[in-house]
């Protein structure tokens, strides 16, 4: 992920949310592999699923923008 975002030119730091999309237990990464590279600054979604795409066991998305609306 952090190529894919260089390549923009953005980093983690730039993110305003992380999405992690998988079945598989991802506890014993977080701190070092997630966390630790600053991809949870904003944030992190764990979707407790299988990925949107069929034949992955995981995915990521990150998304960085100025301004958020939520509307209830």
């Amino acid at each position: 992920m952090e190529r894919r975002m260089a390549a923009l030119g953005v980093t983690w730091a730039d993110s305003t949310a992380t999405h992690l999309y998988t079945l598989y237990d991802v506890h014993h990464i977080m701190a070092d592999e997630i966390v630790g590279r600053g991809a949870a600054s904003a944030g992190l979604t764990w979707q407790f699923c299988r990925p949107p795409v069929d034949v992955l066991d995981y995915e990521m998305d990150v998304r960085g923008v100025r301004t958020e609306i939520v509307l209830p």
